[in-house]
């Protein structure tokens, strides 16, 4: 019917204000908690200022921020700079990890860009993410196909074999994966959302230098320039 979950953005509009006009403070919620149920029971029962004070929640997923593309690394650093991390493109799958703590438990949720819950999909970035020191956490990366000995990343087309529903230990043992993680989002109670990515990424450099070597948890390779050749 080409509904979506972003038409039901404006419905909730429509059933506070009778129009359109809230629906950029709805989004905005939406981002951090992209649940429809959550705010529209939130929006209902407390209204619409009560969607101000909503904060990440691990084990519900946050919509991924997409990059913008700009013609020239000269036209990055004017507008992002005067310095920029630079990081390497990797061709695979915008991942997110939810490590939550349950009882004596660590649960791990992963979701695609699209915020499909995908992990049943990838058992061995599950297993390694339960073992990051961390009671709860939010982080993201991309997922790839990945051979640690030789250092070589697989072609996109290897990589993508690895989203299925069958055969997943067959194929996890045929291509294996790891999750070049670049960014943390929440971590240990609080949301990291508002902090500026400098002090994100330095908190990210810490939790993963505890990281075992074998783990399919690989930080990124980040570097601090204000030069466009670089």
């Amino acid at each position: 019917l080409g509904f979506s979950e972003l038409t039901l953005l404006d419905a909730l509009s429509l059933m506070t204000r009778g129009d359109k006009s809230a629906r950029p403070e709805i989004e905005n919620a939406y981002n951090v908690t992209a649940d429809i149920g959550a705010l529209a029971r939130r929006d209902k029962k407390s209204g619409l200022g009560s969607l101000k004070h909503l904060e990440a929640t691990p084990g519900i997923p946050i919509r991924p921020a997409l990059a913008e593309r700009l013609r020239t690394p000269e036209e990055a650093v004017e507008k992002a700079g005067p310095d920029v991390g630079i990081e390497q493109k990797l061709d695979g799958f915008r991942t997110q990890i939810h490590l939550i703590k349950k009882g004596g438990r660590k649960e791990v949720i992963l979701f695609s860009r699209n915020l499909e819950n995908t992990t049943a999909m990838f058992p061995e970035i599950v297993a390694s993410a339960r073992r990051i020191s961390a009671r709860d956490a939010i982080l993201g990366g991309e997922t790839i196909g990945y051979t640690p000995e030789s250092g070589t990343f697989a072609l996109f087309q290897e990589t993508v074999q690895r989203k299925r529903k069958y055969y997943i230990e067959e194929f996890s043992k045929k291509i294996p994966l790891s999750i070049f993680v670049f960014d943390i989002l929440y971590l240990n109670g609080q949301s990291l959302l508002e902090r500026p990515f400098r002090e994100r990424r330095a908190i990210l450099e810490k939790l993963m230098s505890k990281a075992d070597k074998k783990s399919a948890l690989k930080l990124t390779a980040h570097k601090v320039t204000r030069n466009p050749a670089e």
